[in-house]
Order: C-alpha cells, then sequence, then structure tokens
C-alpha cells in the first residue's frame, strides 16, 4: 500500500466516508513527490467541486497535500503551493459542506509552515495571508500584501487557488480605495476582472470572486462613467456568486450570511445599470435581492437597506413617473441623514442622494403624470439626479436606537403564578458558582425542600449535594458516581406517574446528572439526549403549571446548547421565547428566577452570536448586568452563580463587541472572559484556556498561545483526581490532552463516526502540553516550554510518584505529617484497587487537604509542586537530559545542563513525517518469523533506513549541540561513556534513539551512531528521573529474584531457562521462581523483599487499556496496574526482557507501560524491550548484563551504572549481529 493510500484511506475513515470510485483511480495514481500529490489533489478538488457528494474527494485531497506538506523537503519549490491548498481543501470542506472538523488541525499546520522562515518568505505568506485578518478601513496594508502579489506571480494560471488570492488581493485594495487610496483603483480592477474570470460557479472562491467583482465594477464606473462594460462585469459578477453560493450548505448563520451578501451583491450590480436602462424589470429584480438581503440581515444594518432602497424608489419614481415613490425615497433619506453621527464618512453622499431625490420631486411635480412616459426617454440626460442611483453600503456601525421591541416574540397570555414548590434540576444552570463558598447552605435547603416533597433514600444526600455544588465538585466529576446516580435516577423516573410533581423533579434531577456526563466527555451527544428527556416529559405536564414552569427552566440550558451546537436560530429563539414565557410566570423573588434570568441572558448572547443582531446583543449585556445585580443582593446566590454570572457577562461583551466590529474590545473581553473566576468548574476553567490557546495559535501570537496552555495545563490535575478510578483517570487525561470527540459526529454531519473516532490518531496527532511547548518556543521562551511539556505528560505517573514522595527533608521537620502523608498514600492505593467510588472520594479529598497543610508549613510551600528552573537543571548533574518535543507547528529538542536550558531546533523533523516513519518501523520489526525471506530483507533496509533518519534528523543535531561529535575509543571501557538521557515525546516514544546512527557495517568506522558517544538512558519525565535518584538513596538488604516461564513454542522452556541459567551461572545467590509456581500472587510476594529481578518470560502490550498490559505467569497475568499499585522499599533493578515491556499504547506522552509500572513501584532503574525481543538475543545480554554489573561479593549485584553497562553490551551485540538491527536494538535502560 502506497503512503498516499494510506493516508487518505485513513482520513475517510476518520470522516466515515465511502470512496467513490472516480476518487480511488486518483489516489491510486498519485506518486510520492509532491508534484504528484499537488495535481491529484487538485483533481480531487476539481471532483468536489462537481460531484453531489464531494466530501470524500475533498477529504482525500486534505490527506494528500498534508502527505505532501509532511514528506517534502523544507526548501521544496512547491511547497508554498501545498500550503496554499491545504486552505483550499479546508475551505471547500467547511464552505462547500458545511464540515469543520479539520479546521483546528489546518490552523495548526499553517503556523508550523512560519517556524523558521522570515516573514517575506513565501511559504510563510501563503501561511498567513489567504486565512489572514481582513484589512481594516483606513489602515495601511499589511506588509504580507507585498509577499502575497510576489506570490502570485509564482502560480501557474491554472493553479485552482489563484482565483481565491486574487479576489482577496482586490478586496483589500477596494478598502483603502473607498478610505481615499484613489491609486488602488487600477490594479485592484485588474485583479477582480482577473479573479471573476479565473472562476466557474462551482468553485469553492466563487461567490468571493463574483463579490469582488460587483464591488470592484461598482467603483471603476463611478470613476469611468461611460465605462458599461464594467457594469455588464459587475452583474454577471452578481448572478455567479448567488449561483455558486445558492448551493452552500455551512450551517445556518454562515448560510445565512453568505447568501445575505450575494444578494446585496446583485442588488447593488443592477442598480448601476439604471442610469442607461432604467428598465422596470431590473428595479424589480433588484428591489428582490434588496428583500432577500433584508430577510436574511439583521434588524438594524447600519442603514444599507434604507438607503439602496431609497435610491430603488427614486429609480422607480422616475420610470413610472409616480410622486409616492420619490416621496418615500426622500423622507427615508432624510431620515437616515438624521441617525447617522455627526462626522460619519458617508454622511454627505447620503446627503447628496436625499437632496437629488428633493429636486426630482420638483420636477415631478412640473411635468403631469401623463408625460412621465415621455420624460423616461430623457433619464440619461438628466445627470442632476444621477446621484439618487448608484448603490451605497454603509460600512460605519450606526448606535443603536434602544430597545423598542422585545428581542422574541411574546408567548401567549401567561397563566397564574405557580405555587411555590421544589424546584427541578436545582439552580437551572449548567455550572456552579465561582467556589468562593462551599454551597453547603444552599445544599441543606435544596435538601429540605425536597424531602419535603416526597421522601428521599439517604443514599441520595451526596448527589444532591454534589447537584447544589455544580458538575466541578469532585463527584460531578466522577464518571463512576455519575453512571450510579443516572442508573438510580432512570429507574425512579420509570416509577412516577406522567404528569406528576415527582415524575418533573426525578427529570430535572436526571437532566443535571446527564450534564455532569457531558462536562466530563464533551460528548454533544449527551446535549441530545438531556434535551430530549426535557422535550418528553415537559409534554407530559400542564402548560402554565408550578411543574411545567420549573421543569422548562431546568430544561433551558440543554435546549439552548443542542441549538446552539447545531446552529439553529429557530430553535434557539424558540428556547428564548418559551424560557422567556416560564420566567414572566415566577414571582420576582423566586431564586430559580435568577438563575433562570442568568441562562436567558446566556441564551440572547448565543442568539446574538449567531444572528449577528447588534440589538440583540445590546438587550443580552444589558439582562445579564440585571441579573449580576440580583445575585448580589440575594444572600447565597452568590456562592451558586455568581462565577457564573460573570463568565457570561465576559461572554455577553465579547459577542457585543464582535457583532460591532470592535476588534480591541473582543480581544478584552476574551482576555476577561479567560480569567474569569478562579474558582469555577475545572473542566470549564481547562476548555476556555483551551480555546484561548487555539484562537492565539491562529493568530500567531505565541506567547499568548504558550500562557492559555499554561493555564490549561494548572487545571489538569483537578481533571484527573485520584478519587476517579484509574480508567476513568486516563479516560479524562486522553480526552483533555489528546482533544474532545469531533461534535459533528453527532450533529446530523452524513456518515460522521458516531464511535469518535474523530479523536487524533497516536502517532499522528499532537497533545496540549506539545503545543504548549512548541508554542513557548515559538515565542523563545525555553524554560517555559520545557515546564509546559513536563505539566502535560505522564500526568498519571507523576500522581503516582507522589504519593510515594521522598518525605526525608518532611520527616526531619514535622515528622507526625510525614507519617500521616506516608499512611495517606497508601490508603489510596488500596482505595484505587477497590470497586466503590465513595471510598476512593474520601482519601483523595483527605489527600488535597494534607497537601494545603505541609505547603502551609516554612519551607515547604513547593512540597510537591513542579520543578522550578533551578530544580530541573540540577536534574541534569549526572549528564544532560534531552526532552524532544514533536509537534505540528514544530519540532526541538529542549536540552537540559546544569547550566541552562536551551533548544535545539529540528528543522528536518515534522510530526507528519515521523508518523510515517513510525508506523513503517513498527511494522518492519514485528515482521512474523514464518515471513518470505525477501521481506525480512526489506524490514531490515527499512529499519536502518529509520536509525540513518533518526540520527540526521534528531540526534546528530543534539549531539552536535552538546559537543559529543567524537565516538569513543573501540577499547574504551563502559565507564567511559559519558551519559545522557532521553525524554520522548508521541511517536518518538516508540522509537530508538538510543541506536540512532548509520549502523551499516561499512558505515560503523566512522562512529556516527549514539551507541559509540553516549551511554543512553530513558526518563518519561524529568520528575521521574528525579524521583529515581531521591529513592535509591541508602536502600540496602533484599534479595536476587529471577521469574521464568516457558517462552518457547508448544510450552516448550525456550531460552528462558537459559536467561534464569545464565543469571545464576553470573551471580549465585539467586531465588529463582518458575514454571508453575510462578503465579502473580507469589511474585508479587516475592517482589516485596527483591533488590533485584529478573523476568524471562512473554509480555503483552495492549494498546487500547496500557494499564492492562501484563506478563504472562502461571495461572494469570500480572498486570502493569498490580505491579504500579506496590510500594518495594528494597527495589534497585528490574529487568524486563519480555516483548514489548517499554512500548507504550494510545497515550505515547503517558508512558503507561511495564516499565514504567516497575519504576512507579518503586523500582529506580528499568531495562526493558521496546519491542519483541528474540529468545536468544535475550539470554546472551542477560549473561553478559549481569556478568558486567557483578560485584565483589558472591551473589552481589551493583547496579549503579546498569545504564552504562546496558550500552556496553548492545554495543557488542551490534556486532555479533551486525545483519539485524532489530535484534539488538529493543533494549533500552530506564531510571537514574
Amino acid at each position: 500500500m502506497t503512503d498516499a493510500r494510506a493516508a487518505v484511506d485513513r482520513m475517510l475513515r476518520r470522516f466515515a466516508l465511502a470512496e467513490p470510485p472516480g476518487t480511488g483511480r486518483l489516489v491510486d495514481g498519485a506518486g510520492p513527490a509532491p508534484g504528484s500529490l499537488l495535481r491529484a489533489a487538485e483533481d480531487l478538488l476539481r471532483e468536489s467541486w462537481r460531484g453531489e457528494d464531494g466530501r470524500a474527494p475533498a477529504a482525500a485531497a486534505l490527506a494528500l497535500i498534508v502527505l505532501g506538506l509532511d514528506t517534502a523537503p523544507r526548501d521544496d519549490p512547491l511547497r508554498a503551493r501545498l500550503v496554499l491548498h491545504l486552505q483550499l481543501a479546508d475551505r471547500t470542506l467547511a464552505h462547500l459542506h458545511g464540515d469543520f472538523r479539520t479546521a483546528p488541525e489546518v490552523r495548526h499546520h499553517l503556523g508550523a509552515q512560519t517556524q523558521h522562515r522570515s516573514p517575506d518568505d513565501l511559504v510563510a505568506v501563503a501561511a498567513r495571508y489567504p486565512s489572514g485578518p481582513a484589512q481594516q478601513p483606513f489602515r495601511p496594508a499589511d506588509p504580507v500584501e507585498g509577499g502575497a502579489a510576489a506570490l502570485l506571480a509564482t502560480l501557474p494560471p491554472d493553479d485552482l487557488c489563484r482565483p481565491g488570492l486574487l479576489a482577496r488581493l482586490a478586496h483589500s485594495a477596494l478598502i483603502r480605495y473607498e478610505c481615499g487610496a484613489t491609486d488602488e483603483l487600477p490594479a485592484l480592477w485588474a485583479r477582480a476582472r482577473e479573479a471573476f474570470a479565473a472562476v466557474t460557479t462551482g468553485h469553492v472562491d466563487a461567490p468571493d470572486a463574483g463579490r469582488v467583482a460587483v464591488l470592484a465594477g461598482i467603483a471603476w464606473v463611478r470613476a469611468h462613467p461611460r465605462d458599461r462594460e464594467a457594469v455588464d462585469v459587475a452583474v454577471r459578477g452578481g448572478r455567479l456568486a448567488l449561483a455558486a453560493a445558492s448551493g452552500r450548505t455551512m450551517g445556518g448563520l454562515r448560510d445565512r450570511h453568505e447568501m445575505r451578501s450575494v444578494h446585496f451583491a446583485l442588488a447593488a450590480a443592477l442598480m448601476c445599470t439604471l442610469p442607461w436602462a432604467p428598465a422596470r424589470a431590473t428595479i424589480d429584480e433588484a428591489m428582490g435581492h434588496l428583500e432577500a438581503y433584508r430577510a436574511e440581515g439583521l434588524p438594524d444594518d447600519n442603514g444599507t437597506y434604507e438607503v439602496n432602497l431609497a435610491s430603488l424608489l427614486a429609480a422607480r419614481a422616475v420610470v413610472d413617473w409616480e410622486a409616492a415613490d420619490a416621496a418615500e425615497a426622500e423622507r427615508m433619506l432624510r431620515a437616515l441623514v438624521e441617525r447617522l453621527p455627526p462626522g460619519h464618512p458617508l454622511l454627505p453622499h447620503v446627503a447628496e442622494k436625499a437632496a437629488a431625490v428633493g429636486e426630482l420631486r420638483g420636477r415631478m411635480r412640473l411635468v403631469p403624470r401623463a408625460l412621465g412616459a415621455v420624460a423616461t426617454r430623457f433619464l440619461p440626460m438628466m445627470v442632476r439626479f444621477a446621484p439618487a442611483l448608484p448603490p451605497v453600503q454603509l460600512r460605519s456601525a450606526l448606535p443603536p436606537d434602544g430597545f423598542r421591541t422585545d428581542p422574541v416574540t411574546p408567548a401567549p397570555a401567561p397563566a397564574p403564578a405557580p405555587e411555590p414548590g421544589p424546584e427541578p434540576g436545582v439552580s437551572g444552570g449548567t455550572g456552579n458558582g465561582n467556589g468562593d463558598g462551599d454551597g453547603d447552605g444552599a445544599a441543606d435547603d435544596l435538601y429540605a425542600r425536597f424531602t419535603s416533597a416526597f421522601p428521599v433514600p439517604p443514599d441520595m444526600r451526596p448527589l444532591l449535594d454534589a447537584l447544589a455544588k455544580g458538575p466541578g465538585t469532585p463527584q460531578g466529576m466522577d464518571p463512576a458516581f455519575v453512571a450510579d446516580a443516572e442508573r438510580r435516577l432512570r429507574e425512579a423516573l420509570e416509577r412516577t406517574e406522567a404528569g406528576s410533581t415527582e415524575r418533573a423533579w426525578t427529570a430535572g434531577l436526571l437532566m443535571a446528572v446527564i450534564g455532569m456526563r457531558y462536562m466530563a466527555d464533551q460528548d454533544a451527544a449527551v446535549i441530545e439526549e438531556a434535551a430530549a428527556l426535557g422535550d418528553r416529559v415537559l409534554a407530559e405536564l400542564p402548560h402554565g403549571s408550578g411543574e411545567h414552569v420549573r421543569l422548562v427552566l431546568a430544561s433551558a440550558p440543554w435546549q439552548h446548547m443542542r441549538a446552539v451546537l447545531a446552529m439553529d436560530t429557530g430553535a434557539l429563539r424558540a428556547c428564548c421565547r418559551e424560557l422567556r414565557a416560564a420566567l414572566d410566570l415566577l414571582p420576582g423573588d423566586a431564586p430559580e428566577r435568577t438563575a433562570g434570568e442568568v441562562e436567558y441572558a446566556n441564551a440572547l448572547t448565543n442568539l446574538a452570536g449567531l444572528t449577528q443582531d447588534p440589538v440583540l446583543a445590546a438587550e443580552a449585556r444589558r439582562r445579564i448586568a440585571d441579573a449580576s445585580r440580583r445575585v448580589e443582593r440575594t444572600p447565597g446566590l452568590t456562592d451558586l452563580l455568581g462565577g457564573m454570572v460573570t463568565s457570561y457577562g465576559h461572554w455577553a461583551d465579547y459577542t457585543d463587541a464582535t457583532v460591532r466590529g470592535d476588534q480591541r474590545a473582543a480581544r478584552a473581553a476574551e482576555v476577561a472572559f479567560v480569567a474569569s473566576p478562579a474558582g469555577e468548574m475545572p473542566a470549564l476553567r481547562f476548555e476556555v484556556a483551551r480555546i484561548a490557546m487555539a484562537d492565539a495559535l491562529e493568530h500567531h501570537d505565541w506567547a499568548a498561545a504558550a500562557d492559555a496552555a499554561a493555564r490549561a495545563l494548572e487545571t489538569l490535575p483537578s481533571l484527573a483526581s485520584r478519587a476517579l478510578a484509574r480508567e476513568d483517570r486516563r479516560a479524562s487525561v486522553g480526552g483533555a490532552l489528546l482533544g474532545r470527540r469531533y461534535p459533528m459526529a453527532h450533529l446530523g454531519v452524513d456518515g460522521a463516526d458516531p464511535s469518535g473516532a474523530g479523536r487524533p490518531d497516536p502517532l499522528t496527532g499532537t497533545s496540549l502540553g506539545r503545543t504548549g511547548c512548541a508554542a513557548a518556543l515559538a515565542a523563545g521562551r525555553p524554560a517555559q516550554a520545557l515546564a509546559l511539556l513536563e505539566r502535560g505528560r505522564a500526568v498519571l505517573m507523576g500522581q503516582d510518584l507522589e504519593a510515594r514522595a521522598d518525605l526525608t527533608a518532611l520527616s526531619a521537620a514535622h515528622p507526625l505529617l510525614a507519617r500521616e502523608f506516608a499512611g495517606l498514600g497508601g490508603r489510596l492505593r488500596r482505595a484505587e484497587a477497590g470497586e466503590d467510588f465513595m471510598e476512593r472520594h474520601v482519601p483523595a479529598a483527605e489527600w488535597e487537604a494534607l497537601l494545603m497543610r505541609v505547603r502551609g508549613k516554612p519551607g515547604f510551600e513547593r512540597f510537591l509542586m513542579p520543578p522550578t528552573e533551578r530544580e530541573m537543571r540540577a536534574v541534569a548533574a549526572q549528564g544532560p537530559v534531552v526532552a524532544v518535543n514533536v509537534d505540528r507547528l514544530r519540532c526541538d529538542a529542549l536540552v537540559v545542563t546544569q547550566e541552562r536550558i536551551f533548544s535545539v531546533p529540528l528543522r528536518e523533523l515534522t510530526e507528519g513525517q515521523l508518523a510515517l516513519r513510525t508506523q513503517e518501523f513498527l511494522g518492519a520489526v514485528s515482521l512474523p518469523r514464518t515471513a518470505p525471506d525477501e521481506e525480512h530483507d526489506r524490514a531490515r533496509e527499512l529499519v536502518l533506513d529509520t536509525l540513518a533518519w533518526l540520527w540526521r534528523t534528531v540526534a546528530e543535531p543534539v549531539l552536535t549541540a552538546l559537543g559529543l561529535t567524537r565516538p569513543l575509543p573501540a577499547d574504551a571501557p563502559a565507564s567511559a561513556a559519558p551519559r545522557l538521557w532521553w525524554s520522548a515525546s508521541g511517536p518518538l516514544a516508540y522509537l530508538p534513539l538510543h541506536a540512532a546512527g548509520l549502523q551499516r557495517a561499512h558505515q560503523l568506522r566512522d562512529g556516527r551512531t549514539v551507541l559509540d558517544r553516549v551511554a543512553s538512558s530513558y526518563t518519561p519525565t524529568l520528575r521521574a528521573l528525579r524521583h529515581a535518584r531521591q529513592v535509591s538513596s541508602g536502600r540496602t538488604g533484599g534479595r536476587l529474584l529471577a521469574v521464568g516461564r516457558p517462552t518457547g513454542t508448544a510450552g516448550s522452556a525456550g531460552a528462558s531457562a537459559r536467561e534464569v541459567a545464565a543469571i545464576a551461572d553470573a551471580l549465585g545467590g539467586v531465588r529463582a521462581v518458575e514454571g508453575e509456581a510462578a503465579t502473580p500472587e507469589r511474585v508479587l510476594s516475592a517482589l516485596r523483599t527483591a533488590r533485584w529481578v529478573h523476568f524471562a518470560c512473554h509480555g503483552v502490550s495492549d494498546p487500547q487499556d496500557p494499564s492492562a498490559s501484563h506478563l504472562l505467569l502461571h495461572g494469570g497475568p500480572l498486570s502493569a496496574a498490580d505491579v504500579s499499585r506496590q510500594e518495594l522499599l528494597y527495589a534497585e533493578l528490574a529487568v524486563l526482557l519480555a516483548c514489548h515491556t517499554a512500548h507504550t499504547g494510545q497515550l505515547p506522552d503517558e508512558a503507561v507501560h511495564l516499565a514504567s509500572a516497575f519504576q512507579t513501584a518503586g523500582y529506580p532503574q528499568v531495562v526493558g524491550a521496546l519491542w519483541e525481543a528474540d529468545d536468544a538475543v535475550c539470554a546472551l545480554l542477560a549473561a553478559r548484563l549481569y556478568a558486567a554489573l557483578r560485584g565483589p561479593a558472591p551473589g552481589a549485584v551493583a547496579p549503579a551504572d546498569a545504564g552504562r553497562a546496558l550500552n556496553h553490551v548492545i554495543r557488542a551485540l551490534r556486532t555479533r549481529y551486525a545483519r539485524s538491527p532489530a535484534a539488538w536494538a529493543p533494549f533500552v535502560h530506564i531510571g537514574r
């Protein structure tokens, strides 16, 4: 299978799309060269614009372009065109098919193309200009425009990206021309005509090209009144834009905005024909498009509709010689003159139109109506009235007229106010307050009101308490707790009678619990589930009854969110109407009314954002301000609603500024929203920070992106609370770091994968920590970059190690706290193995409280906090640590020495290319032994090529930066090798950096390999390495343990017996647990007194659940989770030569595998294997390794230098197995 076929297959699987026959032919014809990939992508894009369902060819084109970017040399002359086509394919998916799933990744790719390039580099220009900020009125041209013009000159005439680039350049020049730069007119008109001539109706950029042809044509005609060709181009451009936009399916707001824009463009073009051909049919057609513009537009469009309708009325008045039309035109124009603020740039134009129409009315009074038909023949000569005819589009905002009507149509006359009663769904909101108060008073009040209505089992109290405090509580974030509560509430709902108060109450509680599930996994299907439940139970209740009103409040957040996610303005308006009607039925002092008013204001905010309605946006701000005052005046509500009101207020400010086009105010509101308030739900804080990071990346604000990533990662420990079961913690970390499911998978997108296949692949995705690290490096902050990378990986391992922290200093200063800490760590490990989730919550809460107490002691303020820069540098005391960050934005090695932290840019390494290489490499080293010889030959060559590529792209630049440029002498002892620790991320975690180099036999004499220059070790994080050194100091005692199980075929002993025998021969005094005696229980018992352990058995890696990876023992598996829960006080060295013991799973940055489990349990050093190792090689390695580690006394082992010893042994194995690199390269040393 070719790389092109594999890339397209992955993309189509992600979109759950079948491949049309034509698509397969084009993909299979694509070669590996960038030019071939680009030609195939262009053909696929043309196919996507022609077909009924062009999503599959568009997705395939995107896959080929990304492949080209990942594999083409950095200086390939086609890279700029590939970057342009990347955006073209993304626009095709979004604008033609309403599919925005690839947009974040495309932005990430675009950011990557700007790294290590000057701003005028054509590749950087191609990445920045097409999707950059639009030209602003009265601002000079962005310097990047010069680069865009140069880029345009390099494109072939038939390049699919030419029309879009020409249209954008023409439109930017048009804005400047209208602001007084008259010298721009010739160039903008030439580019607009060229863009219009280059597109067909199906081209994704046809609406833009058509619109700019209209606007440029109008501008040209004003300066050249006799040029009728320009008018013809404008009309044809308008018709092209309308035809192209009519088939779009981008989603409610985007479709309406597009249609509104093209209707106005065509109306304006038709108006330009009137001085030459004042036909009634033309006027009627223009009016029709203007009315369509109004129907799709805003309640207050800054006068655009009025001024142009007045022009058309004036034209119709002349054609029909109808005084009433002229009078209405003058009235509208005079009113608009009064509304325009003083100094408005277009005020003179509107005043001129009003004066011209006034003079027209005067002439009409002199000419009888019967002579009107004669008069119209001379209209082209009536130049005095010409100013009334051309279109005017006001670009500056008018002040709001106030709030003359309610933003949504009122509901029917209200029924009598409901009697006070229990409120379903607790607060009617989707979140808790600012968290400054503990909410116990509110929860007690809720519990009392609930139990007074009908009996509640005592064990429901934790659920009510969690609901009162909001989804951000530990219980609300625990999937096990939520699942249990949801199950019980569903059972209770089935027992209730339709239309009863108890049923309404139970439904409200159930919706709130379902909402907790949404906060945990951000699955949009959960929103639909909660909203559908509300619909079903509301239909059973009498309209206007107390139960109905309160259930409307409880279901409103989910109805609201469902409409927003679907971009359904009609459904959102209906939600607002029903919510408003319910609120009007409640007494003014009802506490649930305040929560409902907050939700209503937020719904108005989102409706304003969807419709781009400035009146609604201003109304939403007013209502959220009123609600905020109510919350402040009402005792107890600040704790429950204060934080939510503050956040909603900033969101309303942001929406209002965005609708008004005030970018400065929008940015300020966004910053305030991101920062508000510190006590909000962790999940919300995390999502807001991640959204801010994505926005900063899109605008290439690297420093802001890094700071936003830091805010998100600070929240990560709260999302992966120790109160959660381990699999839930792992899922929470995975969802947070790798990204949520694509919401459109549940919003009616045809063919979307409901299983959540949209989550990034472990080999082709990135993570929040890596992206934050890359952004910090782009901002020139290496220390912050390393800190972000540290916080964003091995999160679960870090939590486990905290519970086993070195307590020497704490014991000396505060022995009681140290004992309490050690005991609580043991309770956490035991609770994790239990099934009762409440047993986990108690010690987890005590743990957080204990941490606060310890950090309150002088000198312990940073106890178990992330390491400072100085502490990170101290970890490099025994040799440099190299953390390799892999991200789509950029790839770098962060080098930590005792003196400094610095970065080495890895410019020849890309995340996509690394993913491809890794997939091929893993296939090669896992080739069955029974495969044909020619396949083994190809696999061997691929492994050698990969090791050479790793040397060129990663290892050699790092070693050169460290001054390690000479190989060790051939006869140098093991102790002579300088040490170096690798800390790989992403796909690199699957590859053997220690074996990188030119490893073919004829190349070895040059010493261009890692093995010949340093002794390599690995560490998941700097924290793990520091912990390994702390726990190993001063350990004495313990036994030598060898565990053996048959590894041969058909149950034969295989090489495992030889391994155990080799150990016994080398060391003596070894306790061997073999055969049927090697059960998981006996091995765990033996490990408690083992200083050193060797496993000679098979291992299994579980990529779906890495904690379930295990060693195969008699009677059952010994899993990574079982091992990691141990606390082994004598541990020094574990040797795990079984298959895949250091192979990570779906979360490569989490380093969840058997080797890390033994590290967590207490072994500061582990020798493992990245892939299945040959039995004979394992036996030989064991014999040589233990011979090197043998101490002076019989049975003694000196493992302190195990890293150097393993490096020495691997060099010897390389000589013996020179033609089989997969045989000697899998073995790694992890730890101190």
